[in-house]
């Protein structure tokens, strides 16, 4: 499980801090953008649409570039917007079968 933290940027237009433990559970921190769309969404992922609304706000803000050049595929790599995590809240809980034994009697008046 990957587990993410965020940091809300004080400027409307400003990035987020993202940190995350990698598989080796080091501690990485970086800034990012944050699709909001998406992170206060029901939906469990983003719509073919709005991926492709992605890819449409890519080609807009580099019109000098055509697609299936190898600058156009560096640069869509590269793009912060195109690249921005896809993320959503999450919540969890534990419990520890033997704190909730001791905590909770058993029905049949056991402890």
């Amino acid at each position: 499980m990957l587990e993410v933290a965020l940091a809300r940027s004080q400027e409307p237009e400003g990035s987020e801090e993202a940190a995350f433990r990698n598989a080796a559970r080091h501690l990485v921190e970086s800034e990012c953008l944050i699709l909001e769309n998406l992170l206060e969404s029901k939906a469990r992922e983003m719509a073919p649409l709005e991926q492709r609304a992605l890819l449409v706000d890519f080609r807009q803000r580099h019109p000098a570039m055509r697609p299936n050049t190898a600058e156009f595929q560096t640069a869509l790599r590269q793009d912060p917007c195109f690249n921005a995590p896809q993320v959503k809240y999450g919540y969890a809980s534990k419990c520890h079968k033997g704190t909730s034994i001791n905590r909770f009697p058993s029905a049949r008046g056991g402890g």
